[in-house]
């Protein structure tokens, strides 16, 4: 159990008397007596007065969206409940929101090399054996297997990023990923023939696809991070 410091509780009490003047879901005002429940405690757990105002900070990234004066006021009580949020946090999650910024850079270079060698690969299938400056195209067979491949080594330096992030929902990108350089490199293959379980099988990944997207989009991209 995580033991609170007198001066971090005066703060996340002042943190939750803010946010009372912002409406907000239900939720958050569970979130709020469980903070205080805890507050009230002869031994208050920070790591579940951390999780709570996780909740809260959440709500009220969701209800800050404007520019007028009312959302002026919210955005200092969210920096507010974000600053008690990030000081009740376990160290691990320091350790993760000091490397995971190095390990994103680090991933998007890598990346990067990876598209570049893709293209140069291509650009060399253009111009094999071309005595002019006119390419040739390589076949779909042959540029779409190529792409396909890159992709899936992207997929895997993505599915290597996740290790030094302290969420589940980073894994959505890699599976994103995997699952569209296995369409693309099944398309592109000369002997695929679209029967109904090669349809049914391509199918189902695209619609895998199109709900990872929508998962991504919906509970991911609106709540935000937190802790970044």
């Amino acid at each position: 159990m995580h033991v609170m410091h007198p001066a971090l509780k005066i703060a996340v009490r002042e943190a939750l008397e803010r946010s009372e003047a912002v409406p907000l879901p239900s939720i958050t005002e569970a979130a709020r007596l469980c903070v205080r429940a805890q507050l009230d405690a002869e031994a208050p757990d920070q790591y579940v007065v951390h999780r709570c105002l996780r909740t809260l900070y959440q709500q009220m990234r969701r209800t800050a969206h404007g520019g007028n004066e009312t959302n002026v006021a919210l955005d200092e009580t969210l920096a507010i409940v974000k600053s008690c949020m990030n000081a009740t946090a376990p160290k691990a999650d320091h350790l993760y929101s000091w490397i995971a910024p190095k390990a994103r850079l680090l991933k998007a270079a890598v990346q990067m090399l990876i598209g570049t060698f893709a293209v140069f690969l291509l650009g060399a299938k253009m111009w094999h054996g071309r005595s002019g400056w006119i390419p040739h195209f390589p076949g779909i067979d042959d540029g779409l297997e190529l792409i396909g491949e890159a992709l899936a080594a992207a997929t895997v330096v993505e599915l290597a990023y996740t290790l030094f992030t302290d969420g589940p929902d980073e894994v959505l990108d890699p599976l994103m990923l995997g699952i569209t350089a296995f369409l693309i490199i099944e398309l592109g293959k000369s002997y695929t023939r679209i029967t109904w379980t090669t349809g049914i099988g391509l199918l189902l990944s695209a619609i895998s696809l199109g709900l990872l997207f929508v998962i991504r989009q919906r509970f991911i991209e609106e709540t935000g991070k937190p802790s970044s």
